[in-house]
């Protein structure tokens, strides 16, 4: 992650030079992983404004002091060096934090500020925290996770049912049992809440239901006909299965952030969301 999102040796910046640290994790940590772009109500709907228009959770100054946070976190050496397989390793093991290199300006995003001089363990703990106390976080998350395991069409009364799950870390079953432990963001009380709703065991209408990625096909169909494993590198058509010709996707190799689709994706007709359609 590191790595591919360009916080792997992230300097901290220097005002005498006008440099700033790279803000590129900072970004999607928020918009992709946690939060989203804009407000949300807890069925997933969009606030508005009193002037009807949509109601952005954060700007770039959120962003410049959020970066700071991740700065000047690197790859553990010594540790790798110690396993006699730097190169394999090294990209296994946790970034570790260089203490001078750690940006020492206060940290100030979403309302929050990190004092200045707070190392840089502590910073990650602090922020990290209270993006997870967003009141965003729930319906986010929630719904997306619905999108991907039951519905690309959820109602914003179930989007709001395992919200509330989430929040509370609690779901009651069918038959009276509880899941959960009580803490907020408890996932099994969050995938109870999406499995057990009636949507997920409704799904006869025209938004109702998802469809299955190529590879999700594949791999389900093999398994309903016990089909016997197979080492892939010795069959082409199952070591590269991105050709259009194939599957046209290939596990581990999504072509951006956003993974194979894009969750906000409609059909054209009707116009729903359907993000694996496109």
């Amino acid at each position: 992650m590191g790595y591919y999102l360009t916080y792997l040796g992230n300097k901290k910046g220097d005002p005498n030079k006008g440099t700033v640290p790279d803000e590129n994790y900072a970004r999607e940590l928020l918009q992709l992983f946690s939060i989203g772009l804009l407000a949300l109500n807890q069925d997933g709907t969009t606030k508005l404004d009193k002037t009807g228009q949509a109601i952005e959770v954060y700007d770039n100054q959120d962003i410049t002091g959020l970066a700071r946070v991740f700065t000047e976190l690197n790859y553990d050496e010594e540790s790798a060096e110690q396993e006699g397989m730097f190169y394999n390793s090294v990209f296994t093991l946790p970034m570790i934090a260089f203490p001078n290199d750690h940006s020492a300006q206060p940290k100030q995003f979403l309302d929050l500020t990190i004092a200045e001089n707070t190392n840089a363990k502590e910073s990650i703990d602090i922020a990290i925290e209270h993006i997870f106390s967003h009141p965003n976080l729930a319906p986010f998350i929630g719904k997306q996770l619905i999108q991907r395991l039951v519905s690309s069409n959820p109602s914003r009364g179930y989007v709001a049912n395992v919200a509330r799950a989430f929040n509370s870390g609690i779901y009651k079953l069918p038959d009276g049992s509880i899941i959960g432990d009580g803490k907020r963001g408890a996932l099994d009380a969050t995938l109870a809440a999406i499995l057990f709703h009636p949507e997920a065991r409704n799904l006869a209408t025209v938004s109702g239901g998802k469809l299955k990625e190529p590879i999700l096909r594949f791999t389900q169909w093999a398994r309903a006909f016990s089909v016997k494993n197979i080492t892939p590198r010795f069959q082409p058509m199952l070591w590269d299965t991105s050709l259009v010709s194939r599957l046209n996707q290939h596990p581990y190799r999504s072509p951006s952030v956003f993974n194979f689709y894009r969750p906000g994706y409609k059909d054209n007709w009707p116009p729903i969301f359907g993000h694996d359609f496109k």
